[in-house]
């Protein structure tokens, strides 16, 4: 899951710059490659660790609304099963609307097909037995709302 990466240096301009290749990749392979014209000085290997944690959320990121979009259990190559539920804590917080209703249908199929429990959702919300309770009555009628508004058909 952790990413690495590797840079080359290529040869200075007349200006003393360099071109720069990073490549960054995990167990599997190459998920990015940058390419910059780097002045004079820079590090060139502080540079790349920035970019890989920037690089490391935005890949998380994509997990999540990937698995949202499908409607299925995420295949986690970036974050662990926790940071997964924790980010998408976060945006069900931070939600409003059909995006809302979206993530609330997505936790409630999870559930019901075992691949995370409702004590992982209550741990990644921070909620008590009976806040979590509530929630997902709240949730099941977000689902149920959906379910309703994606079968409506014009007459």
């Amino acid at each position: 899951m952790a990413l690495s990466f590797e840079v080359r240096v290529g040869h200075a301009q007349t200006d003393g710059r360099k071109f720069v290749l990073e490549i960054f990749s995990d167990s599997i392979g190459i998920v990015a490659i940058n390419q910059y014209l780097a002045s004079v000085g820079t590090d060139y290997n502080a540079r790349a660790s920035l970019r890989m944690a920037e690089l490391t959320d935005i890949l998380a990121d994509t997990e999540l609304v990937k698995a949202l979009q499908v409607d299925a259990s995420p295949v986690l190559r970036f974050q662990t099963g926790m940071q997964f539920l924790s980010r998408l804590r976060e945006l069900y917080k931070n939600s409003k609307a059909e995006v809302v209703c979206r993530i609330a249908t997505w936790i409630t199929r999870r559930v019901q097909d075992g691949s995370v429990t409702q004590a992982q959702l209550r741990n990644a919300f921070g909620l008590t037995q009976a806040q979590w309770d509530a929630l997902k009555l709240r949730m099941e009628a977000l689902r149920d709302h959906l379910t309703a508004v994606d079968a409506a058909q014009g007459e």
